[in-house]
């Protein structure tokens, strides 16, 4: 899967999640507004488009790393682990 792909789903989930059409990729979750209703959300989107590439899911240490990490670094950790 190329980057570009995975930058388009994980931008995808948060905007749904988000209501905000191609959201700041250099803005933190935090900075987004993005509170713990939402990160429960683009949790499970992004179980759900990458739910091939990852079977068990995403670990759960996202949900503490998540508030600082922006789109970007959001791409890199979902890169590193499928």
């Amino acid at each position: 899967m190329t980057r570009q792909t995975i930058t388009k789903k994980v931008t995808d989930v948060i905007s749904a999640t988000m209501g905000i059409n191609l959201p700041d990729i250099d803005k933190t979750m935090s900075e987004l507004g993005v509170d713990i209703i939402d990160l429960f959300d683009i949790r499970i989107g992004l179980e759900i488009e990458f739910k091939k590439n990852l079977p068990d899911g995403i670990p759960e240490e996202f949900d503490d790393e998540v508030w600082d990490m922006t789109i970007s670094e959001i791409v890199d950790y979902v890169e590193s682990i499928i």
